[in-house]
């Protein structure tokens, strides 16, 4: 459960792991669409990206949904 008390956060960085990979990319993502959270990175310990599809992936928040940063 993600409680957010007064200003949301600018950015955040999701740590995958095997139980919580598939919600970093999907129930995760929306809800910080709808704080307006501005960016939304993501990585892991496994080199193959193995929960997140990438080593490292972020997103940036444009006209309130979130595109791919390019790395």
């Amino acid at each position: 459960m993600i409680v957010v008390q007064g200003k949301s956060p600018d950015w955040v960085l999701e740590m995958a792991s095997e139980d919580t990979g598939h919600a970093d990319v999907a129930e995760k993502r929306e809800f910080y669409e709808s704080l307006r959270i501005r960016e939304d990175w993501r990585t892991g310990h496994t080199l193959d990206g193995e929960w997140h599809g990438a080593r490292l992936t972020g997103d940036r928040l444009l006209d309130g949904q979130f595109e791919t940063v390019p790395i």
